[in-house]
This record gives C-alpha cells, sequence and structure tokens, in this order.
C-alpha cells in the first residue's frame, strides 16, 4: 500500500482535488496510521495558521477600514526618522582636522661635515692581550655542480665546454652513455 505525501494530503485537507481523489484518499487514511496522523498534524497547523490570520483581521476592523492599509507603513516611521535623523547629524557635524605632515628635509639643506672625526686612541694598558690562534690550514672550496635530470649516476667525464656568443666557461659531466649528466660555471680564476 503506498503512502500519500506531505503535498497531497494537504491538497484534501484543503479540498483542491477531484471527487474520486479525495474519496481514495479516505479510504486510504482509514487503514493506514502514518498518513493518519501526517493529516492530523497538518490539520493542527492549518488551525493554528487560520486563528492567526483571524487575529491580524481583527486588529484591522478595531482601526478602521482605511488606516488598515498604512498600518505596515506607520510601524517603520519612527525607524525611518531616527536614521534620517543620524545621517544628517554626521553631515554637518565638523570633521576632525588632521594637519599636514612637514615637508621633507631636502638632502643638500643638511651641512657637510668640517673637520673629519677622529676617535681618542685606546691606551695599550687597557687592551688585553689576545692569544694567537694557530692557523688552520685552509679547506678547499667545494665545487658544485648543478643536476640535469633526476637520474643517480656514479661515473663520469668532466669536460671543459664554452657557452654562448661570450663563450662562457663551464664544465659539463658526461655519464658513460655519453649524456651530459650535470653542469657548473667556471670563473675565470678556476682556469
Amino acid at each position: 500500500m503506498k503512502c500519500y505525501s506531505e503535498g497531497d494530503l494537504r491538497s484534501y485537507l484543503d479540498r483542491e482535488l477531484p471527487p474520486g481523489a479525495i474519496a481514495a484518499i479516505a479510504a486510504h487514511i482509514s487503514g493506514c496510521r502514518p498518513c493518519a496522523a501526517s493529516l492530523s498534524t497538518l490539520s493542527a497547523r492549518a488551525q493554528y495558521v487560520s486563528s492567526l490570520l483571524g487575529e491580524l483581521g481583527e486588529l484591522g476592523e478595531l482601526s478602521g477600514a482605511g488606516a488598515s492599509a498604512c498600518q505596515p507603513a506607520l510601524r517603520w516611521l519612527p525607524a525611518a526618522a531616527l536614521a534620517a535623523a543620524l545621517a544628517l547629524l554626521f553631515i554637518l557635524l565638523p570633521k576632525p582636522h588632521h594637519p599636514a605632515p612637514a615637508p621633507p628635509i631636502p638632502i643638500a639643506a643638511v651641512a657637510p661635515a668640517t673637520q673629519p672625526v677622529r676617535l681618542a686612541a685606546v691606551a695599550p694598558a687597557t687592551q688585553r692581550a689576545r692569544a694567537r690562534k694557530r692557523a688552520l690550514p685552509r679547506k678547499p672550496k667545494p665545487q658544485y655542480f648543478l643536476a640535469l635530470d633526476n637520474e643517480p649516476f656514479e661515473v663520469g667525464v668532466v669536460r671543459r665546454v664554452a657557452f654562448g656568443p661570450d663563450e662562457l666557461p663551464a664544465d659539463v659531466v658526461f655519464s658513460p652513455d655519453g649524456r651530459p649528466r650535470a653542469i657548473r660555471l667556471v670563473s675565470d680564476s678556476q682556469n
């Protein structure tokens, strides 16, 4: 047995369906508890809305037929007046005065120093005797290559080449299969 949707049950309550459909829904409701519960809930909501609409109609009758049409506009009149007064006050109030920033001093206006600044000599008695550090042998600077691909390799041949019209010297590492794998630029002092 197929239950009816909420829209069908609302149409049944409002008597908007053809007489055959109304009879079919009435027969279904008599045997289906979920549809009967939904119908009673919808009926209670409809009665509540009708009572609210009835109270709204009574308010219109108390104030007169012509006043009920103007009632919503009069309700917002104090708020609109307050907003207009605040806007007018904002426009008419004086704005705070911010002084203009001072112009920057041109560099040429600064007088150059006429005499060199001399530092006071430190007396030899106040200087500490520093222990001389032994000179350590200099480490050779590492020579870094830039990899041309992401494949690792273990053996290669370094060959010096010249690039471009300026013939910039560079070292290129070639793998055993002849492909260039890494490069570094060489300055003239490293020749």
